[in-house]
């Protein structure tokens, strides 16, 4: 679980600044695992990026020095959100949790990987994929100091699930 926390500060230390907001009430961008479809809105200031090779990374996206990757990772537990937000305390120099929201599978906190970094915010967010001990793991961050949290909710709040079922017969 920490490698997931290494990994991902890796990708949500890209940036360096800008903030927009997302109008669109369909998603922008799809992927699918399994029999499941799942869809986001992201507005044309964010850049859907390759997921590197050889990592768990599902989707990632950027604009500026916002970031947004999910990662797929297996072991659900029944009290996941917890146990992520716990385990991502071992990855911060200084780390403060802001929110967290057991019936929605969110949190949020604010923290620095190094002394020399930045302080930046994370929006997180959990979903279990159907039919599986896996899950998936997105997460959004920014730098208050350069832009605001505005992109992070919207994206994470316009991600969805869509279980894929084949078509009955006549």
């Amino acid at each position: 679980m920490r490698k997931i926390f290494i990994l991902l500060l890796g990708f949500v230390l890209l940036g360096c600044g800008g903030s927009s907001t997302i109008t669109s009430s369909e998603p922008t961008d799809a992927f699918k695992i399994g029999d499941t479809q799942w869809g986001l809105e992201l507005n044309e200031s964010w850049q859907r990026l390759p997921s590197p090779e050889g990592y768990n990374t599902v989707f990632l996206a950027q604009s500026a020095s916002q970031n947004f990757v999910i990662l797929q990772e297996a072991g659900a537990t029944e009290n996941l959100v917890t146990d992520i937000l716990t385990k991502a305390k071992d990855g911060f120099v200084e780390f403060e949790e802001l929110d967290l929201d057991q019936e929605e599978n969110t949190f949020r906190f604010r923290g620095k990987s190094t002394l020399d970094t930045p302080v930046r915010e994370f929006m997180q967010k959990v979903f279990v994929i159907p039919n599986t001990n896996a899950f998936l793991l997105g997460s959004c961050s920014w730098e208050p100091s350069i832009s605001s949290s505005a992109d992070c909710q919207n994206i994470l709040s316009s991600w969805q699930i869509t279980v894929d079922k084949p078509a009955e017969e006549k």
